[in-house]
């Protein structure tokens, strides 16, 4: 999977429509908590306040306290504002005075009563209720019958209400909370994958929880993760195979040196016979210099390869890759008197190469063909397309007395490396005294032509090699 293939996260699932969602199912059953405790607490205050037993002995509570806050404050029976005070600071939801059967003050009132009210007769039903439910309390201006009724449900009600809005806030919250700590622990999850990362280790994969923005994120630090660890064993790969090279080429090299050295201390100490020697020796050195040199040229290559991290990419058609390189290629092997059987298909498609890689690919096949096969055998080359690749086929039969000494085979690494290095496949294999090489090249898309992509760490683009 390609780095930037992301999560699809649809916008139901986003973070933001979550924490939306969550508010309002929190808001929901908080009101339903508030609507239920409401309902509860009043079904109570009715059994427990409502009663006429409990009013009264309220309302004689109530009336003691006015007797001593009318004897602390010297207030007289009809002194309406002290007595309003009284009223609001205890929530009293009604209180009369009566003075020698006349009533002298009515909390009811907007003010003092005048003469006239205060003058007025009470009616028979006031009478009666004031010789059953009056209590007699001593003013500053002598003793007065006191008719008080408490607003005690009110009180209660407020408090329960109070109480109640309480707690359905708080269950808000701690939904809400509930909702927020498990994203905050999520991300303190991730941040300990991150770096446990920074700490090296990428074996471990990172925790992906959900379909929103955080679990999107996590999912691209977790492919970034595999792709840095891919990376960091592509290295540990090449290094190891940059230390196997060189441990080879040492190997390699001292077979050509220590005849090169003999030839040389005996063309020194002038240990030959006869001029006709002397030359021998020093076309033998001359030849393993050569050899010496052309095992030196192929690991430069090689290792000019291994650092060719960034390779640029033309996207050409298939005969404007190969037609030229294998027309010289065959030229080149029946003038030298190959038998060639050519197969050549050049579909219309397009495929992504890098050019000098190419010719350099036909420099070394058509020097192993001419170092190790057999001239007398036919060489067959084959060009054809299979599914999604267009395959390039070389066949020709192993020359059994060839001189294999010289071999180091870093003309078949520096193919492979640089078949790697254009996304292509190179295979080789050996069967029935035949050496079978095949190039895999992928066939490019219609709607990538012309546009510069990157395809497996390779930037690439499109040319016109006729109008180059």
């Amino acid at each position: 999977m390609r780095f930037e293939e992301k999560l699809n996260i649809s916008e139901s699932s986003s973070l933001r429509n979550e924490l939306i969602i969550t508010i309002v199912l929190s808001l929901v059953i908080s009101v339903a908590v508030y609507l239920l405790l409401s309902t509860a607490t009043e079904s109570l205050l009715e059994r427990t306040q409502g009663s006429e037993a409990y009013h009264a002995t309220m309302d004689k509570q109530l009336v003691v306290e006015l007797g001593n806050y009318v004897e602390k404050k010297r207030v007289t029976s009809d002194d309406w504002y002290a007595l309003n005070r009284f009223v609001e600071s205890n929530q009293i939801y009604s209180l009369k005075i009566y003075k020698n059967q006349l009533l002298v003050y009515d909390s009811s009132s907007n003010g003092p009563l005048s003469t006239s009210n205060a003058n007025a007769t009470g009616s028979v039903t006031e009478t009666d209720e004031i010789s059953m439910r009056a209590t007699v309390v001593s003013f500053a201006d002598g003793n007065a019958d006191v008719l008080l009724t408490g607003n005690y449900r009110s009180v209660w009600y407020r408090v329960a209400g109070i109480v109640n809005l309480g707690i359905a806030f708080v269950l808000f919250i701690l939904i809400v909370m509930s909702f927020m700590r498990n994203r905050v622990y999520y991300i303190k999850e991730l941040s300990r994958d991150v770096n446990r990362m920074g700490e090296g280790d990428f074996a471990r994969p990172l925790t992906i929880k959900g379909n929103d923005e955080i679990s999107e994120l996590a999912s691209n630090l977790d492919q970034m993760r595999m792709t840095f660890s891919q990376r960091l064993r592509d290295i540990g790969k090449m290094q190891e195979e940059s230390k196997d090279v060189i441990t080879s080429m040492s190997h390699d090299m001292r077979t050509p040196m220590t005849p090169l050295l003999v030839y040389l201390e005996m063309l020194k100490d002038r240990k030959y016979t006869s001029e006709e020697q002397m030359v021998q020796y020093a076309e033998k050195s001359y030849e393993k210099a050569l050899q010496l040199k052309n095992m030196a040229d192929n690991m430069f290559q090689y290792m000019r390869l291994d650092r060719d991290t960034e390779v640029e990419l033309v996207t050409v058609t298939v005969a404007e890759a190969f037609y030229d390189q294998l027309s010289s290629v065959i030229d080149y092997l029946t003038t030298n008197g190959y038998d060639v059987d050519v197969d050549l298909n050049f579909d219309e498609v397009d495929i992504r190469v890098n050019l000098s890689y190419v010719a350099r690919i036909f420099d070394n096949l058509v020097s192993n063909i001419q170092r190790y096969s057999d001239p007398k055998e036919r060489v067959f080359v084959k060009l054809y397309r299979e599914k999604n690749k267009v395959l390039l086929q070389i066949k020709n039969s192993i020359n059994a007395l060839a001189d294999y000494s010289q071999s180091t085979g870093f003309g078949v690494k520096n193919i492979r490396k640089m078949a790697d290095n254009m996304g292509a496949e190179y295979i080789v294999s050996q069967n029935d005294g035949k050496y079978n090489t095949i190039l895999l090249f992928d066939i490019a898309n219609g709607d990538e032509k012309g546009d510069d992509t990157e395809v497996r760490g390779v930037t690439t683009k499109t040319i016109d090699i006729s109008r180059s």
